[in-house]
């Protein structure tokens, strides 16, 4: 009999695209993506939605992925969902053991993919 773990049959894929940052010429940060895109399963759930009133009305979606592999680091776009999402933090590794290790991230919604 299969597995029905999560971890093992994640019900979502993203794309991870790594990046690096560098300033321009006026010492702005730019970032610039570094290799293929890559595509990942995973689950992705919801875990925050707030407004922030700053200079306008701004919708902040975040959400957690799950994930036994995971090819990014805190500069790294994913895409999901028709969006751009930014890494949160640092991408955590859990390794209690071989059947729960995972990786847990925070992703926050940037905007519409224009791929």
């Amino acid at each position: 009999m299969g597995s029905v773990s999560l971890l093992d049959n994640p019900p979502h894929m993203v794309t991870v695209q790594n990046r690096v940052a560098s300033p321009d010429s006026r010492g702005q940060t730019i970032y610039s993506n570094v290799g293929d895109p890559i595509d990942v399963l995973c689950s992705c759930q919801p875990l925050s939605a707030s407004e922030s009133n700053f200079e306008g009305l701004q919708a902040l979606t975040k959400r957690f992925i799950v994930s036994r592999t995971w090819p990014g680091d805190i500069l790294s776009t994913v895409i999901w969902d028709g969006f751009d999402w930014d890494v949160v933090g640092d991408p955590q590794f859990l390794n209690m053991s071989l059947a729960t290790q995972h990786w847990e991230i925070v992703i926050e919604k940037r905007g519409v993919h224009n791929g």
